[in-house]
Parts: C-alpha cells; structure tokens; sequence
C-alpha cells in the first residue's frame, strides 16, 4: 500500500520547483460546474458539543502513514463521500470541488489508492479500480504562441476538431493576457492534458500552447478539486472506505484535533461525545488531504 508521507512529500516537492510568481489565488465562492456553488455540507454543520459520559477521555489524533494498516478508512467529508457513490454510479467521470478542512499540503489521499472497496453506499458497495485526477484548486493560466517548429512525431490537432469553448480558449490564449480555467472542469481537464505543451492549428497557425506556473498558487490553495472515474473490477486487499453518512460535523471535529504543523500527535481533553463515539466506532477517517487515526486515552 502507498505511503502518504511519501505521496505528500513528492507532491510537495513538485510545488516548490515551479517557477514564476504566484499571480493568482483559489476562490471560495466561484461556481461548480452545474453553475452552483460547491461547497462540503460538514463543513457548515456545528459539531456535536456536551461533556462524555466515560471517566472523561480524551482523544488523540494522529495522522495515518500507511493506508493498508487498517480494516476500513471512513469517509467524513459529505462532498466526498458523494462523489464516490457518483462515480460508482456513473460511467463518466464525475467531478468536484471542496474546502480542505486541515491546514496540510492540497494532496488528496484519494490519489494514491488504486482500488477501493466502498462500504455504506445504499446501493454501490463494491470494488473498483480509481481513475483520479486532483490537486489544490486555483485558476491556471495558459498562453499560446505561434510555433518555431514542430518536432516530427508531434501530433497537431486541428481547430475544427475542437470544441467552440476550446477554439476560444485557444484564441484567448494568444493574447496579451492568458487564458485562466479551474483544472477540474472539462476545459480544464482538456487544457492541462492536450493543449499544455501541445500544437493546435487554427485559423492558419500553428500554435503551441503551454501553462504559465505560478510559484506555490496549488500549495497555498484552500480548496481540493477531483476528476474521478470508478471501474468495478477484482482486487486483492483493496482499501475499504465506509461511506455510510456521519454525524453532522463530525468532519470539523476531527479536524479540529489533527496533529499540528510539526506533525506531533494531539491530544484533545474533554472531546464531544459524538468525536468520542467516532472514535471508538471507526479504525481511522479519511478527510479530504489527510487520513486520521483517532484513539481513546
């Protein structure tokens, strides 16, 4: 099984290389691909609040190094757990965008199973291979520009085999001013994985397009966004992710008692009893960049 620290530490790696400046930010606000506003329903919940009723426990809080170590992870972000069950419905890629809830790296531990085994679905349980892409949410930027040359084993793809949206975007592109586009739209998904690096003929020219990096703009982002695909298929000791539904703001609790920036595991006195509960009920919890281990003391 994937070490986190490991898939963490070379996403982390990769933001630090980019080069350029950090001209643009995420936005909480902006819209959803259906036009609404995406946003995480635990995150506006209020935990449950009140004393235990053990001997007062506390819970301790420490971030999961490797996924394979325990019988089921449960998914508590509600945005999450949705777009699972989608995906597992859907034969399309489903897509989404979500506030983080810890103050970690944007790396979506989603990216590092390869199979999952989906539990508390009302109707979807199974195991299925995981097509996903995802990162920190922020509005990429692409530029155009007419092509020096173009290599012998380049493929250009011509501006009649494109989409409208995409012939704007490429005309937009070549202009003073780049292109912006969210990576988890199908524009996006387009622009990142064709057009980046890529030749497009249009109206005569040859163009050969590119993404401008911005210096940390994923790494300081505050929301995650996903393109996820599920293919039902056989595995061997896939991770199983409970996605039966949580207490309402369940998520903010256990965020609120993640291990700090140093990665020392915290100890919270007198947790609500619902974190207690969760606590007891469940191996560990998958929020949207880290998976948690919660423990009685």
């Amino acid at each position: 099984m994937p070490s986190r620290r490991t898939f963490v530490a070379s996403v982390a790696a990769a933001s630090a290389a980019l080069g350029g400046c950090a001209g643009i930010g995420d936005d909480d606000d902006q819209p959803a691909v259906d036009g609404s506003t995406s946003t995480d329903p635990t995150t506006s919940a209020a935990p449950t609040t009140g004393p235990t009723t053990v001997d007062d426990p506390a819970v301790r809080a420490t971030i999961v190094d490797e996924f394979g170590a325990y019988d089921s992870i449960r998914v508590l972000p509600e945005g999450l757990r949705s777009l699972l069950v989608d995906a597992a419905r859907d034969d399309e890629a489903v897509r989404g965008h979500y506030p983080m809830l810890v103050n970690q790296p944007p790396s979506p531990d989603l990216a590092a199973f390869e199979t999952v085994a989906l539990r508390g679905t009302d109707g979807v349980d199974g195991t299925y291979s995981v097509d996903v892409q995802a990162g920190g949410r922020y509005r990429m930027q692409f530029e155009a520009a007419p092509a020096e040359s173009v290599p012998d084993d380049a493929t250009v793809v011509d501006g009649s085999d494109l989409t409208g949206a995409q012939r704007e975007f490429v005309r937009n592109a070549t202009g003073s001013d780049p292109a912006e586009v969210y990576p988890e739209t199908e524009l996006g998904t387009w622009a990142r994985t064709l057009l980046a690096e890529g030749y497009v003929r249009l109206d005569g020219e040859v163009y050969q397009g590119r993404e401008l990096q911005q210096t940390d703009a994923e790494f300081f982002s505050r929301r995650v966004w996903y393109v996820l695909s599920l293919e039902p298929t056989d595995a061997d000791d896939p991770v199983v992710l409970d996605c039966a539904p949580v207490e309402p703001g369940m998520a903010d609790a256990v965020a609120g008692v993640v291990e700090d920036d140093e990665g020392e595991p915290r100890l919270v006195e007198g947790p609500s009893e619902g974190l207690v509960r969760l606590a007891r009920e469940t191996d560990a919890v998958l929020l949207h960049n880290v998976t948690v281990r919660l423990s009685i003391e």
